[in-house]
């Protein structure tokens, strides 16, 4: 019995390993997959914005595959678009006749973007060094170089190690804000990380606000390959305009020279206000299947409560509730919270000011709380925009050439009843709430601040989900458009 298992594991040795990996280079330009849940994704959008590619060749009867998920599941949480942003991992099945994927995605909880058969794909193991065997792994650096492994990850750093793509390579990986809400001023907070193959010594970090350079930190120490430091400016940002603020972090020097990869140089950061013109609210609560736990809490930021209502208050509900509240100071910020008192929350809360227009949507997964912060403010100098910081004169501060925070409108009121976009901010994934009047066909198109059309998808229910996994963080438009014409829109930011 024993001689049997040893030539087992002999037999897996020899088809699931390979001691020298290829290595060569491919275009991934003009490169469309879609995914199992319909979800399109651009793969030379996606080198554009410096990520680096692991494509996982499997099969769902495949053992070794399968035992891989784990390594994979690690690098895409950590990497992923909700970790560091700096891996996508896409697992293209290459079997085309199996039909169990989804119940084998669910088993073996498998997050990262999924392919069905690959003969429907433009990525296909024949387009490296593929010998047969699976699971076959191909790591594709954002310049198009790859290097393979063939078979099964017991360690992400089995593929991690196989993409450290550049000698002089540092990346912004996050960053920091400050307060959500404008009544005072902010230091931007910026995580640097060396994604080079050489130790980091020194770097230079351009922070811009609203088109305008802000502020050059500089960097000096010793940071190995994979290393990260967080670095704090020394110069307060201070809220000006309307509504929403662009951030930028560019990576201008590394070692005393050029970043040797300029793809991953640059995060876009968005930091929005949602502002009310007059005081009187209207806060919607979302119910689940369990109104009973439901409670909520609207207060000031230094926890005075404006408006609040226990557990047990909406016992047997059947319909959303909603409460009208009259806050009690203009220029102040509020926080608008959801509680659950068995910890399961679901739902969320909208809030609305007096002429029924939307201010904050929030349907955030949470357990116990679920906040949002809102600032309110009156048009005080009369010029019909929504003032955000009162100078000494008592006038705001440049809004004459600003225009106001439109969340959505509706264009053709004859042909679209309802129309919704939430969450809005958001983050991994978003949904578009369309109700038409008539039997009309209609497309939502998601483009950028240039005009330019990021993805689409034909309206065949009544809410379409779309992925922004891949997106930047920023600031978007989603159009519905019907014959030709845009009969809906709504502007969207990506966290």
């Amino acid at each position: 019995m024993k001689k049997i298992y040893l030539i087992l594991i002999v037999f897996l040795t020899i088809s699931f390993a390979k001691t020298n990996a290829a290595t060569g280079t491919i275009d991934l330009s003009g490169r469309i997959l879609v995914d199992i849940n319909g979800d399109t994704f651009d793969l030379e959008q996606i080198q554009s914005e410096g990520y680096t590619i692991i494509f996982d060749f499997w099969a769902t009867w495949c053992g070794p595959c399968l035992a891989s998920t784990p390594s994979l599941d690690e690098i895409w949480q950590a990497h992923g678009p909700g970790g560091d942003k700096t891996f996508m991992v896409f697992s293209i099945e290459i079997d085309n006749s199996t039909t169990n994927e989804q119940a084998i995605i669910n088993q073996y909880n498998i997050n990262n973007p999924v392919f069905l058969g690959e003969n429907n794909q433009t990525v296909r193991a024949s387009h490296f060094a593929y010998g047969g065997s699976i699971p076959y792994f191909v790591v594709v650096c954002p310049d198009g170089a790859w290097e393979d492994n063939e078979g099964a990850v017991f360690s992400p750093n089995t593929l991690l190690n196989k993409a450290v793509c550049f000698d002089d390579d540092a990346k912004v990986n996050s960053s920091k804000e400050g307060s959500n809400c404008p009544s005072s001023s902010w230091l931007p907070e910026l995580t640097l990380k060396n994604v080079g193959r050489t130790t980091l010594t020194a770097a230079s970090v351009e922070i811009m606000v609203d088109g305008d350079v802000h502020e050059i930190v500089d960097w000096n120490g010793t940071m190995q390959s994979g290393g990260q430091e967080v670095l704090t400016g020394t110069v307060p940002v201070e809220y000006k305009g309307v509504g929403i603020q662009d951030i930028s972090y560019n990576i201008i020097s590394v070692n005393s020279g050029i970043d040797g990869n300029v793809k991953n140089d640059t995060l876009r950061r968005t930091k929005s206000f949602n502002i009310s013109s007059t005081l009187d609210i209207s806060l919607e609560l979302i119910i689940d299947d369990y109104p009973e736990e439901m409670g909520y809490e609207v207060t000031t930021l230094n926890s005075a409560i404006v408006s609040s209502a226990s557990a047990g208050t909406y016992n047997n509900a059947n319909s959303n509730p909603v409460i009208d509240i009259t806050l009690p100071t203009v220029e102040e910020c509020y926080k608008v919270k959801l509680t659950d008192s068995y910890g399961d929350g679901s739902g969320g809360f909208i809030v609305k000011d007096s002429s029924g227009t939307e201010l904050i949507m929030n349907t955030e997964s949470f357990t116990t709380e679920l906040e949002s912060e809102l600032y309110t403010s009156f048009d005080t100098d009369g010029d019909g925009y929504v003032d955000v910081v009162e100078d000494l004169n008592g006038s705001d501060k440049n809004d004459e050439t600003s225009t106001p925070l439109t969340i959505m409108s509706i264009l053709d009121v004859d042909n679209v009843s309802a129309f919704n976009v939430y969450p809005n901010p958001a983050n991994t994934s978003f949904n578009v709430a369309l109700e038409l009047v008539n039997d009309k066909n209609a497309t939502i198109t998601i483009t950028d601040l240039l005009g330019r059309e990021i993805t689409r998808k034909d309206v065949i229910d009544a809410t379409t989900v779309f992925n922004t996994k891949t997106l930047n963080s920023g600031i978007y438009f989603v159009n519905v458009l019907s014959e030709g014409k845009v009969i809906a829109n709504s502007k969207l930011i990506i966290k």
